[in-house]
């Protein structure tokens, strides 16, 4: 995903673009850009190694389903396309519901994990890739074990919190025979 797509992303949902006029952040002079260049790119990966800590505390709140503290990580008014119905989550308390019934049909502590986590900052915005694997048992009794590809939209706040202000879970599907790949390796 490029950063235009992050941009026009970002101006769906009504936030703020690198660069805009409303943007908060200040951009150096040209004079002290040498200077300042140190600076800009620590911001860079402080804002960085605060997504990978948002990933980390989303990924400890899945393994402890604590909804609270995953709910906590999103913007109350996140866009969510997840990998099962409806189409579309608008909003924190349509997702909650979501996130509820998931966490209600797992028995006892599931195994999660985040790899090929790649993220991006730009300003203002930024943008992550993984693929998420989690595996256990269902209240049913059924061992399960799935893998998702995930690209969250993170939207850091006034506070200089980052939030969650769009996701896109997805897997890979057959188009021969419609079946979706759940566990997809590579």
């Amino acid at each position: 995903m490029s950063i235009r797509s992050i941009i026009v992303i970002a101006a769906m949902l009504g936030m703020t673009a690198p660069g805009s006029a409303q943007q908060t952040d200040t951009q150096p002079d040209t004079q002290q850009a040498d200077t300042d260049q140190d600076t800009v790119q620590a911001d860079t990966i402080t804002d960085e190694d605060a997504l990978r800590q948002l990933e980390q505390k989303f990924a400890d709140a899945f393994i402890a389903k604590d909804i609270d503290a995953i709910m906590a990580l999103y913007n109350p008014y996140v866009l969510v396309y997840d990998v099962v119905p409806p189409r579309q989550y608008l909003g924190l308390a349509n997702y909650r519901k979501d996130w509820e019934t998931y966490l209600g049909s797992i028995d006892g502590t599931p195994k999660f994990q985040i790899d090929n986590l790649a993220i991006t900052v730009e300003g203002n915005l930024g943008y992550s890739t993984s693929i998420q694997k989690v595996s256990g048992t269902d209240t049913k009794g059924q061992s399960f074990d799935f893998a998702f590809r995930v690209t969250d939209v993170y939207r850091k706040t006034n506070n200089g919190e980052w939030q969650i202000v769009h996701e896109h879970v997805s897997v890979p599907v057959n188009l021969e025979n419609n079946t979706p790949d759940l566990s997809s390796k590579e």
